[in-house]
């Protein structure tokens, strides 16, 4: 893995909070010079990320991949991050708290620990597991953990670990095994 590569995976909207990683970059970079930004997908907010990146001088830490067709390559790139992010700003994301998002399965199947807000349900889940950390949706929130997490190696492994483990309640095979026993057990009782 990119041991020090933050990753974020989807369109790419303000309300995903892509640019609060980019605005607090500069002050992991002076204590982890080796940090990298790698972003995957497209979207209306690309052009201002992009500026963004330009200004702050970040060109060399922040990697923008585009959309990958091929979700089996994909998620091989995804699986060399170290961290992903799923940062949802309530105050331009009413969805989200409702819905169960795809990138945060998509981190964890791959092995990727995950930094999150909580506005998704499964985040709970998540810190309960062991596999991520929820933040406020502020820098100095932001900037606090992903510190602590690049500068423990053991954390790190740990995470990766259970990431692993908690997305396999995920599979599919899984899923349908389990919901075909439930169907199978009711019809003889």
């Amino acid at each position: 893995i990119n041991s020090t590569e933050i990753l974020y995976m989807g369109t790419l909207l303000k309300k995903q909070g892509i640019q609060l990683v980019i605005q607090i970059l500069p002050l992991i970079v002076k204590k982890i010079p080796t940090i990298q930004l790698t972003i995957i997908g497209k979207g209306p907010y690309e052009k201002e990320l992009k500026q963004l990146t330009k200004e702050m001088n970040l060109d060399g830490h922040v990697s923008f991949l585009g959309y990958i067709e091929n979700h089996k390559d994909m998620e091989n790139r995804i699986a060399k991050a170290a961290l992903a992010i799923a940062l949802y700003d309530r105050r331009y994301d009413e969805f989200s708290y409702y819905a169960d998002p795809g990138k945060i399965k998509n981190y964890l199947g791959a092995g990727v620990p995950v930094v999150m807000t909580d506005v998704p349900y499964v985040a709970r889940e998540v810190v309960k597991n062991k596999c991520g950390f929820i933040v406020k949706y502020s820098k100095k929130d932001l900037l606090d953990v992903l510190l602590k997490f690049f500068s423990d190696k053991k954390l790190m492994k740990e995470y990766r670990y259970n990431a692993v483990r908690f997305a396999k309640k995920y599979d599919w095979d899984r899923i349908f095994a389990n919901a075909l026993a439930y169907l199978n057990h009711d019809k003889t009782n």
